[in-house]
C-alpha cells in the first residue's frame, strides 16, 4: 500500500489577517517591513546571533497497518436461535433441531460446497434406547449442545473443526453403549488409523476416532465402524461397569486439508466511522467456494485496533457478495448502528437479491437479515450511505435492479435506524442499461439544511461503452440534481466508478466522483466534482498512471477534501498489486493530484476508505482497509489510519534574524488547524511580517533581511488560522517577527530595530 499527495496548487492571493488575541481589532497593518523601516530608520546597526525556535513535532501521516480480520478463529452467529451458525478456518457448520451441517473449505475454486450432514444420534445403553427430545441448540461457552432428559449431544467449535461430544450423566443400566450417528456426504470414504477421511477431487475432511473418558480421568480407546447410514461408535460393557459418572465419548469431525492454496481468499471490504461509539466498522467478504461467499465484521478503535470478537453477518450456505456498510448516530451518541448491504444468491448465480444486516451498539449486538427492495427484484450491485445528523437517523440504499428483462433501472430505498422502510424510489429508470451504482458514505454534516447522497452510476452508451452518470438526493430521498455527465466514455467490461460524502455546507457541498477505465493498453483515472444541483464544478482531465486497474475505486471527504483510493497492478502477474490513496483538492475549476508510480512487488487489493467526516467525527481523519494476499496461501484484512495531511515537513526555518528577536511556534498547519506564535519580548512596538516567502536583503540593513512579504500586524502573539479550503494545499506562508525600540539600546538596525527569523510553513 502506497500512499501520494495532493500535488502543490495555485492559490487566491494572500489576504491580510487580524490579530488572534482580539478578533475584532482591526490592528495596526503595515504595507511591508521595509517601508516602515525606511520611513522610521535611516541606518542599521550591526547584526545579533540567530533566534531561537521551538515548534511542535509533526503528526504522523499513517500508523502502521493491523490486522483486522482474524480467520485463524472460530465465528458464531447465534442471531437464529432455531439455527446456529459457526465458521472456523477450514470449515462451517450450521445446527439445527434435525441435526448438524458440517461444511469443509477447499478453497475459492472449488466450484462448489460439499456438505456433510449429521442427523441426531441415537444412544442404546445394554441394548435400551436412551430417550431424546428434538430441541433447537443453544450455545455455552465455546460449545453447541443439544441437551436431552438421558444424554447431552453436543459440539465443541475447534480452529480444526467441531468435537462432537456425547455426555451421559446417568446409565440406565451398565451394559454396552452403542452410538449411530447418521452421516451422508457425496465424497468417497476411506479408512484410515485413526478413524475415516472423506476425499474428493478437491480435497479430504476427516472424522476421527473415538475415546471414551470417564469423570476419574479414565480413557478407553473406542472402535468406530461405518454402516450403510453413518458410524456406529462402542463403548465396551467392560470400561462402563467400572466409569465413574459422567462418562464422555468424544470423536473429532474436521481436520480438512484442501488441494489447493486458497481457502483464505477475500474479495471485498467496507468500512464506516461512528464518532459517538469512537468505532469503526469494517465488513469483508472471505469466497468459502465458486459458489459460496461468506461476510464478517469488526469493530476497530480509533487507533485502527480490532476490539471485541469478530462477528458473523453471513456463513449460511446463501452467497453473500459485495458488502457494502454505513453508519447512523451522532456524536453526542455513544450508542449508535451499522447497516451492512450486500447481494444474496444461491450458488453465485442469478437470480440476485438485496439483503441486509444491522449491527448495533457496543459491544456490539446483530439484527436479523432482512430482504431489501420488492419481492421479484434482482439486484445486480448496490451501496449504502448513512446519516449523521443525530435526528431521524436513516440509511439510503441504491440498487442496480430489474425485474429479469434486458433494462436496468437504479433504484433506492431510505430506511429507518431500525431498518424499517421510509420510502422509495427509482432514480433513473430510462430505457437501456444503467448499472453499478455507488453513494456517498454519508449525507454529509448538518448545516443549511443541505445535506444528501451524492450517487454516480454507469448507462451504456454504446456497444463498448458506459457514460458515468452523478445525481444528488435529499435526506428525504427526494432528487436535488438530474443525471449529470461526467465527460469521458468508460469501457463497458472494466470501467468503474465511486462517489465522496458530501463537504461541509460552509464549502458549497461538493461531491467527488471518481471513475477508471482504459484506453487501448493504458488505463486511466479520471475525477469530476460536482454540486448537489448536479452542476459539475471542477475536472481532473485524464489520470494516466496505470498498467491495469483491478478493482473499484472509493473514496471519501474529510469535508474539504477528498481522498480516494485506487487498486492497481500488471495485467502479466497476479502477484504484483497495489493499492494507492490519494489526497485530491479542488483549485479554481481543476482537481489537484500527484502521479506516482505503478511499479509494485506487494499484493494489495480490495480497498475501502471512510473518513471520519462522514461518520460524526472530525476533519481530515480517515481509516483505510485492504487486503493483503499472503505467499503461499491465504488472506489477511488489514487497516490503519491516515490523518489528511499532505506528505513532507510543515514548517521550515530560515535564518533571517538580526538582533536576536527569538519567538515559540506551536500548531499544525494541516486544514482547519492553526499556527501559533510568540515572541519572546513584549518591550517596545512589536509584531509579525505575515506573507508570501521573501528573501530581500534590506539594502539601508546590511545583514538584515526580509523574509516576508505581506502585510504587518502589531501584537506579542499571533495566529493563523489555516483555511479549510482545498486550494491553499501545498501554499508556503511565512512569517517573521520584528521590534521597534521605544528609545536606542540593544537593536541590532540603530539601535533600536530586531528582526526574527522567519519561519516558513506548508499547508498540507
Amino acid at each position: 500500500m502506497r500512499l501520494a499527495a495532493m500535488g502543490r496548487c495555485a492559490y487566491p492571493p494572500f489576504c491580510v489577517q487580524r490579530r488572534a488575541a482580539d478578533p475584532d481589532d482591526e490592528g495596526m497593518h503595515m504595507p511591508s517591513l521595509a517601508i516602515a523601516m525606511v520611513t522610521l530608520l535611516g541606518t542599521l546597526a550591526a547584526q545579533a546571533p540567530d533566534a531561537t525556535l521551538q515548534t511542535s513535532p509533526e503528526r504522523a501521516r499513517q500508523l502502521p497497518p493491523a490486522a483486522v480480520a482474524d480467520l485463524d478463529t472460530v465465528a458464531v452467529d447465534t442471531a437464529d436461535p432455531s439455527t446456529l451458525w459457526a465458521a472456523g478456518p477450514t470449515w462451517k457448520a450450521s445446527f439445527a433441531a434435525d441435526g448438524t451441517l458440517f461444511v469443509p473449505c477447499f478453497g475459492a475454486t472449488a466450484p462448489r460446497n460439499f456438505p456433510a450432514r449429521l442427523a441426531r444420534a441415537t444412544v442404546h445403553v445394554g441394548g435400551k434406547l436412551l430417550t431424546t427430545e428434538t430441541k433447537a441448540p443453544v450455545y455455552i461457552g465455546d460449545a453447541v449442545q443439544f441437551a436431552g432428559p438421558a444424554f447431552t449431544e453436543r459440539y465443541v467449535l475447534s480452529l480444526s473443526g467441531i468435537e462432537q461430544q456425547f455426555v451421559l450423566p446417568t446409565l440406565p443400566n451398565r451394559g454396552a453403549i452403542t452410538v449411530d450417528v447418521p452421516f451422508t456426504s457425496e465424497l468417497a470414504v476411506q479408512a484410515t488409523g485413526g478413524g475415516f477421511r472423506f476425499v474428493g477431487e478437491h480435497g479430504s475432511f476427516g472424522y476421527g476416532r473415538a475415546v471414551a473418558i470417564d469423570a476419574a480421568g479414565r480413557r478407553c480407546e473406542l472402535a468406530t465402524d461405518r454402516t450403510d447410514r453413518g458410524f456406529r461408535i462402542v463403548v465396551p460393557q467392560g470400561f462402563v461397569a467400572n466409569a465413574t459418572l459422567p462418562l464422555l465419548i468424544d470423536p473429532l469431525i474436521g481436520a480438512v486439508t484442501a488441494v489447493t492454496t486458497d481457502t483464505k481468499a477475500i474479495a471485498s471490504t467496507d468500512i464506516a466511522w461512528h464518532e459517538g461509539m469512537n468505532t469503526h466498522c469494517m465488513v469483508w467478504e472471505r469466497v468459502f467456494s465458486a459458489t459460496d461467499s461468506d461476510v464478517y465484521a469488526r469493530y476497530l478503535d480509533a487507533n485502527m485496533q480490532p476490539t471485541g470478537t469478530q462477528l458473523t453477518i453471513d456463513s449460511t450456505l446463501d452467497s453473500w457478495r459485495m458488502p457494502r456498510i454505513a453508519g447512523v448516530g451522532s456524536a453526542s451518541l455513544i450508542t449508535g448502528k451499522f447497516l451492512v448491504v450486500a447481494q444474496k444468491s444461491t450458488g453465485n448465480v442469478a437470480p440476485f437479491t438485496g439483503t441486509a444486516r444491522m449491527i448495533m451498539g457496543t459491544p456490539p449486538g446483530l439484527g436479523t437479515a432482512f430482504a431489501l427492495f420488492a419481492p421479484g427484484v434482482e439486484v445486480y450491485s448496490l451501496d449504502v450511505g448513512g446519516d449523521p445528523s443525530g435526528s431521524g437517523f436513516r440509511f439510503c440504499i441504491v440498487a442496480e435492479t430489474s425485474f429479469g428483462g434486458s433494462s436496468h433501472d437504479i433504484a433506492a430505498e431510505l430506511r429507518d435506524g431500525f431498518g424499517a422502510l421510509i420510502t422509495s424510489a427509482y432514480l433513473d429508470s430510462s430505457p437501456g442499461l444503467e448499472m453499478a451504482p455507488q453513494i456517498s458514505k454519508s449525507c454529509g454534516m448538518p448545516g443549511g439544511n443541505t445535506q444528501g447522497w451524492g450517487i454516480a452510476y454507469l448507462r451504456r452508451s454504446g456497444p463498448s461503452q458506459n457514460q458515468p452518470l452523478f445525481t444528488c438526493v435529499s435526506r428525504n430521498l427526494v432528487p436535488t440534481a438530474t443525471a449529470a455527465p461526467l465527460n469521458i466514455q468508460v469501457p463497458a467490461l472494466n470501467g468503474a466508478i465511486a462517489v465522496s460524502s458530501p463537504t461541509d455546507d460552509s464549502q458549497g457541498r461538493q461531491y467527488a466522483v471518481i471513475a477508471t477505465y482504459d484506453s487501448g493498453s493504458t488505463e486511466y483515472a479520471r475525477g469530476g466534482v460536482f454540486d448537489r444541483f448536479g452542476t459539475q464544478v471542477a475536472t481532473s482531465g485524464g489520470w494516466n498512471m496505470f498498467a491495469k486497474v483491478i478493482g473499484e475505486p472509493q473514496i471519501d471527504s474529510d469535508g474539504t477534501r477528498f481522498l480516494c483510493a485506487i487498486p492497481n497492478g500488471s495485467p502479466s502477474s497476479a502477484n504484483q498489486r497495489e493499492v494507492d490513496f490519494y489526497l485530491l483538492g479542488i483549485n479554481g475549476t481543476s482537481v489537484s493530484w500527484d502521479d506516482t508510480s505503478s511499479a509494485n512487488t506487494t499484493n494489495d487489493v480490495a480497498p475501502s476508505v471512510a473518513s471520519r467526516r462522514s461518520g460524526g467525527g472530525p476533519e481530515r481523519l480517515y481509516g483505510l482497509g485492504w487486503v493483503e494476499n499472503l505467499a503461499p496461501s491465504g488472506a489477511r484484512v488489514v487497516g490503519s489510519n491516515f490523518d489528511g495531511i499532505q506528505e513532507g515537513a510543515q514548517f521550515a526555518v530560515r535564518y533571517t534574524s538580526c538582533g536576536g528577536l527569538g519567538f515559540l511556534s506551536s500548531g499544525s498547519t494541516v486544514l482547519g488547524g492553526s499556527v501559533d506564535l510568540m515572541l519572546a519580548t513584549n518591550t517596545g512596538l512589536v509584531g509579525w511580517v505575515v506573507g508570501l516567502p521573501y528573501n530581500l536583503a534590506l539594502p539601508i540593513c546590511p545583514g538584515c533581511i526580509q523574509g516576508a512579504d505581506g502585510s504587518a500586524v502589531l501584537g506579542q502573539s499571533y495566529s493563523f488560522a489555516v483555511p479549510r479550503n482545498a486550494a491553499f494545499v501545498g501554499m508556503s506562508i511565512s512569517f517573521q517577527g520584528f521590534q521597534f525600540l521605544p528609545t536606542p539600546g540593544n537593536g541590532a538596525c540603530l539601535a533600536q530595530i530586531n528582526l526574527s527569523n522567519t519561519l516558513d510553513a506548508t499547508i498540507r
